[in-house]
Parts: C-alpha cells; sequence; structure tokens
C-alpha cells in the first residue's frame, strides 16, 4: 500500500484495535495497569470530536506515564523457573509484562502513524457528517461479506480462477463498474501471456538402440522339450 498509495491517510477501526488490546489484556485484566489500558480503549467509542481526542490522547500519555517503570520490570532466567514460550532457548530475561507492552506498542505504532483519529480531520468532513467511518462495519458486512459468500459457494476453485470471480464481483459492486466484456478480455490476454505450451514428445531419429532382451536372432530364447536338453 505504501508503494500505490503513499499518500493516502489511514483510519484504523477502532473494533478491530479493542478487539487486539482485550487479546492481550482479557476481559478481566487482573492487573490494574491492564483493566486502566482496557477502559482507555473502551473510551475511544467515546470520541466525537478533536476536543474529545485531544483529551483521549492525554489519558494515555498519563497511563504511559504512571505505569513507565512498571512496564520495564524484567524476569531473569533461573533454575526451576517455567520459561515462556515465546522467549528464546538462550533468552536470559525478558519482560515480565509483555501483554501490556504489546498493547503499549499497538498505540504506539497508533499514534506514530497518526491513524487513531484521521475520520476526524476537516478534509473528512461534509457538514456536519463525516465521510471516512471510524469502523469497518458497513466494509465488512458488505463487499467483504460478499466475497466470504463467493468463495464459501464456490469451493474447489484453482487460486488464479477464484481471484477472477473475486475482481469481477468488486466491479459489480463499484460504482462506476467496468464493461465485462472488456473484463474477459483482459483475463483472457493474461491467461494467454502465463499458458505454457504442451510438451511436444519428439520420435526418435535412426535405428532404434540396442536393448537387454533376448531376441531369436541371438539365439537366447528360453527353450524347453528336446531341443532344450544340454
Amino acid at each position: 500500500m505504501d508503494q500505490h498509495w503513499p499518500a493516502t491517510r489511514i483510519q484504523r477501526c477502532y473494533f478491530h484495535i479493542r478487539a487486539a488490546v482485550r487479546k492481550h489484556t482479557t476481559l478481566n485484566p487482573r492487573l490494574e495497569a491492564g483493566q486502566e489500558i482496557l477502559e482507555l480503549t473502551k473510551g475511544l467509542m467515546q470520541v466525537w470530536d478533536l476536543d474529545a481526542a485531544a483529551k483521549w490522547m492525554g489519558a494515555y500519555a498519563s497511563w504511559e506515564a504512571k505505569w513507565e517503570s512498571f512496564l520495564k520490570q524484567r524476569t531473569y532466567a533461573k533454575k526451576g523457573l517455567e520459561r515462556p514460550a515465546w522467549a528464546k532457548p538462550n533468552q536470559q530475561w525478558w519482560y515480565t509484562h509483555i501483554r501490556l507492552r504489546r498493547v503499549q506498542g499497538l498505540y504506539r505504532q497508533l499514534i506514530r502513524d497518526d491513524s487513531l483519529f484521521t475520520w476526524l480531520g476537516e478534509d473528512y468532513c461534509d457538514g456536519a457528517a463525516r465521510t471516512v467511518e471510524r469502523v469497518t462495519s458497513r466494509l465488512e458486512g458488505g463487499p467483504n461479506n460478499a466475497i466470504k459468500h463467493l468463495l464459501r459457494h464456490h469451493r474447489g476453485m484453482t487460486e488464479d480462477h477464484a481471484r477472477k470471480a473475486v475482481d469481477w464481483l468488486l466491479n459489480s459492486l463499484t460504482e462506476h463498474p467496468h464493461d465485462p466484456w472488456t473484463l474477459a478480455q483482459r483475463h483472457l490476454k493474461q491467461a494467454q501471456r502465463t499458458a505454457r505450451p504442451k510438451r511436444v514428445e519428439e520420435e526418435p531419429l535412426g535405428p532404434e538402440t540396442y536393448g537387454t532382451e533376448a531376441t531369436a536372432e541371438e539365439g537366447l530364447w528360453a527353450r524347453s522339450g528336446w531341443a532344450g536338453r544340454g
């Protein structure tokens, strides 16, 4: 995406952000730091304007400052201590609260990429209405769901065939779809370019090479009866 649309702004889906955070904290975090970051994550859905977004950013900065030393705590490898599955065999120490650090890393990346509150920008406002969604519900229930149904009802297609079927589907869902015959011609040309010529078996030239079977001319037939006695 960075190569094809380098200037495109990104809005991360709040639903998927919350799902990623809950994966690390669970629904009922045991630690206070986990409880607070889960509440902050739920608070994203209460943000409706830039003032609320600034307030949320301040609350998150306070969370990081409050738990800074806590999130840096380390556990050192020693005899009898169970090593986490994600730790390398020769690793001498690891972060004690790795799951909360992963949540911290998630939010740091979202803030660094400026993809938390893109939908509140002036460029995406048409009067009182926002032109960019903060969740992908419409996308998931629309094109993505249609693709899932297509592939589910037409199982057994090759990967190339499935790609072409999805192309046709997405074309039909666009505001200004291309002419189907134009798409068919394009797919046909692609198939012709990628098709491999069939291998033709060449007939051997010249006399037949020597084999290993016995022949009548060599007198090596398996004999029976009187003629076969030595």
